[in-house]
């Protein structure tokens, strides 16, 4: 069940006083790049002892050490911008893409590629966060269901729905670090792009290290200027060398966003039905449906709304055309799949309970196509129609971890479930249907024009890059393009001065913004790590 889980991912150390250096007479940004290269250490140290145990505590050590490390990787770039601080080594930054199976390193020539990498781990451990809350609460409701004297009680009820809010919520946060980085990180730079050569390719002159860049020749050892990625690239083993990473490509990353999204309204679907069941994963449904129940046509719409957000994010997957992870693109489709059955089930429901059995003949067209969508999921082939591949490890894809005897028992409980459902509507409408209305069950092929649109229950959260923790951007940053001097004529004073001075200030001030993520403002003046 949701969510998908990223592997984790390891990156290189990097010493930023190796790599730059402090040109200006105060030597101050010299404790930067000490602070910059600490702060990296503490995020690196947070991934390995992730990728060692996979336990909770490591992944709150990866959100806190990625969200500490943000300002000063900012500020790097800023500064780099303003060549506030110079390349004096070649920068070359290793690190292990989670999205694809490849096991070997990337390597990186830009703090672009840095910062977008540091946003995807990010946004992978709130994602691996939420999954450790699901578990918890599955246990809890698993244990109840399996013991029949046993009730839940208040407080067990209380925390099972905490659990999946709190789930919820770190996806819609993960999702809203992935909209910043398609939405705003990358297409800020692909203007810059031009043709970029990178891999193995060299100039006409042989020389490796100058590589021809929108018609003329840059050297990797120049500065990257800032966000920019001219002049940069990629290296690493195996398939798609010389290629750009996947983190970096805004199809692949836009994806991510509608799965984790996706992932998020599911779950805030099971917590609106998990007080009408002792199960959230296995969530039986009888008729009548209890008072208070949510309307089944409003699920239909909810899942319906899940469903595209699955299915788009594995279509631009799959037309990337580069290398993915194939558990992933398994995942999307078969809880594409399922949530779309879902969305049958609860419209044959909403046309069964219309009063005066009307639309008995419409509920059971729209259980059969739901059966028979279900039947080519559990065969493995395309839901809705085509050829069938009946090779069931295709749709084994629910977590990368998938394969235990517990993740097996779960895929088959979720579709045994909605085939129990689908079989004791049907049963009861048919029976309906032969004794008292005697309707006519409409064609498959009519109900695709009385689908009803999806419906979102919630939305990704907008994520703010942190306020530079130093150069341009940051508090108190004086640039070194200085306004020309006030000078006072015959009507103004030296007050008249000073207080467009300080309004220029301020000016300059505000238009920074403040240090924010995922909608919260931060004061001026503070760096924080607690963006929750």
């Amino acid at each position: 069940m949701p969510p998908y889980v990223f592997p984790p991912t390891q990156t290189s150390l990097v010493s930023f006083s190796s790599l730059f250096t402090d040109p200006t007479s105060s030597r101050s940004y010299t404790v930067h790049l000490t602070d910059a290269t600490e702060h990296r250490s503490r995020f690196r140290d947070a991934l390995k002892a992730y990728s060692n145990s996979k336990g909770d505590g490591e992944l709150l050590s990866v959100v806190e050490t990625a969200q500490s490390y943000l300002p000063l990787l900012t500020g790097l770039i800023g500064s780099l911008d303003e060549d506030d601080i110079l390349t004096k080594s070649e920068l070359a930054i290793s690190w292990k893409s989670p999205l694809t199976p490849s096991a070997s390193s990337i390597n990186l020539w830009a703090l672009g590629h840095e910062l977008i990498f540091v946003l995807v781990a990010l946004a992978a451990s709130l994602n691996n966060l939420s999954q450790s809350l699901i578990q918890s609460a599955s246990t809890t409701s698993s244990s109840l269901s399996s013991n029949s004297t046993q009730v839940m009680t208040s407080s067990m009820e209380k925390r099972q729905i905490d659990n999946l809010s709190n789930a919820a919520d770190h996806l819609c946060r993960a999702s809203g670090v992935f909209e910043t980085i398609a939405n705003q990180l990358i297409p800020s730079w692909e203007g810059q792009l031009g043709e970029l050569v990178i891999g193995d390719e060299v100039d006409a002159e042989g020389d490796p290290d100058v590589r021809p860049i929108m018609g003329r020749k840059m050297s990797k050892m120049n500065p990257l200027k800032g966000l920019s990625l001219k002049g940069a690239g990629v290296s690493g083993g195996g398939k798609g060398k010389g290629k750009m990473p996947l983190e970096c490509n805004v199809e692949v990353i836009r994806a991510l966003a509608m799965m984790t999204l996706a992932d998020a309204n599911a779950i805030a679907i099971l917590k609106l039905l998990s007080p009408f069941h002792p199960s959230i994963t296995l969530q039986t449904t009888s008729l009548p449906l209890p008072k208070g129940h949510p309307p089944p046509g409003l699920l239909a719409k909810l899942n319906l709304h899940v469903a595209s957000l699955y299915s788009g994010a594995r279509s631009l997957l799959k037309s990337n055309g580069q290398d993915i992870d194939r558990p992933l693109l398994d995942y999307l489709k078969k809880e594409s799949g399922l949530a779309d059955i879902r969305a049958r089930k609860w419209l044959g429901v909403e046309a069964g309970e219309t009063p005066g059995g009307s639309k008995i003949g419409l509920a059971l067209a729209w259980l059969e196509d739901a059966a028979k969508r279900l039947r080519e999921l559990q065969s493995g082939g395309q839901v809705g129609g085509g050829k069938t591949s009946g090779f069931k490890e295709k749709m084994k894809g629910l977590k990368l971890d998938s394969g235990g005897r517990e993740e097996r028992k779960e895929r088959k409980g979720r579709l045994g479930v909605e085939e129990a459902d689908i079989e004791a509507f049907t049963k009861l409408y048919k029976h309906m249907n032969q004794t008292v209305h005697f309707q006519p069950i409409p064609l498959a092929s009519t109900l695709q024009t009385l689908l009803p649109s999806g419906r979102p229950v919630l939305a990704a959260k907008p994520f703010t890059m942190p306020r530079p923790a130093f150069g341009p951007g940051s508090v108190g940053y004086v640039t070194k393009k200085t306004s020309p001097p006030v000078i006072a004529d015959d009507t103004s004073t030296v007050g008249d001065a000073e207080e467009i001075g300080a309004v220029k200030e301020k000016e300059e001030e505000d238009a920074t913004g403040g240090l924010a993520v995922w909608g919260k403002s931060q004061d001026v003046g503070t760096r924080r790590t607690d963006y929750f």
